[in-house]
């Protein structure tokens, strides 16, 4: 049964690449989202985007990207009072 991809095409934020945000960014990579990471270290970054073959671009700065995306996935970890868990 096929669903409908509500991801292809948008802008998705993994907000921290431990465990969990670098298997979201995989999974968004292969629906064909645009997938922008953010997260404290990066080399971290610097090391997803080539292996998942994104572009530069993908390197985030929530300042400036974060009022465009269409979806964030903030890691499980982050603490509920943390300014990316308020939008």
């Amino acid at each position: 049964m096929m669903t409908e991809n509500r991801f292809k095409g948008k802008t998705v934020g993994v907000y921290g690449l431990g465990k969990s945000g670098i298997a979201v960014a995989r999974t968004m990579v292969d629906l064909e989202a645009r997938v922008i990471l953010f997260d404290g270290s990066n080399d971290k970054i610097s090391t997803l985007i080539d292996q998942l073959g994104l572009p530069p671009s993908a390197h985030g700065d929530f300042d400036r990207d974060g009022a465009f995306l269409d979806f964030l996935y903030p890691t499980p970890g982050l603490h509920v009072t943390h300014p990316v868990r308020t939008i």
